[in-house]
């Protein structure tokens, strides 16, 4: 006898296979749902990512932008002013220099060397006011405003010593140029009394 499906059986069949794919799309429609809603969490987490390196990337860009410029209450930093009268001091002395030099009758060697030293401690001179100068000019040095003042410090520094070895030098000059001026008239009233 051969099996058969009945129409009764055929129709049951049907009816079973329309419950199957209702159910199979309700669970494609809940698997879109959460596919969906896991495509929004991802593209929003996507977006808070490049939110905060982009944040990062301004931070660091304000950083070094910030190094590039001197905060202005650096420029009221009173070792400024200091250098600057240091700085005349030294000039005024290196002239003072001169003039004793071009008044006196030093031998030629002990003139070259003080010309030499003096013209080293005016190129000297020379360099840490250009350093000054570029420490406070916007854009020249990338340094935060602690190393600015460890720099500012290290010109005064290097101009107080300069100052006071110029101011020594033309104590010794004035000295050994009056006492060569001593030396030459007490000669030359020597040779009027023995002649």
């Amino acid at each position: 006898m051969a099996n058969s499906q009945t129409v009764a059986e055929w129709l049951r069949q049907k009816s079973t296979q329309k419950r199957y794919l209702i159910q199979q799309i309700g669970a494609a429609h809940a698997y879109a749902e959460q596919l969906s809603a896991g495509y929004r969490i991802i593209t929003g987490g996507l977006s808070i990512i490049n939110a905060l390196q982009r944040g990062e990337f301004d931070l660091h860009k304000k950083f070094f932008n910030d190094r590039k410029s001197p905060s202005p209450y650096l420029r009221t930093d009173k070792r400024i002013d200091q250098i600057m009268v240091l700085q005349r001091d030294i000039l005024l002395e290196q002239r003072h220099c001169a003039r004793l030099l071009s008044k006196s009758n030093l031998a030629d060697g002990r003139i070259a060397y003080v010309r030499r030293v003096m013209t080293r401690v005016g190129r000297e001179s020379q360099g840490d006011l250009a350093d000054l100068s570029t420490l406070f000019k916007s854009g020249a040095f990338e340094l935060d405003d602690a190393d600015r003042l460890s720099r500012l410090q290290a010109i005064y520094q290097q101009t107080l010593q300069r100052h006071t070895f110029t101011k020594h030098l033309t104590r010794w000059l004035n000295v050994l140029v009056l006492g060569k001026q001593y030396e030459s008239r007490e000669i030359h009233r020597s040779i009027i009394l023995h002649n």
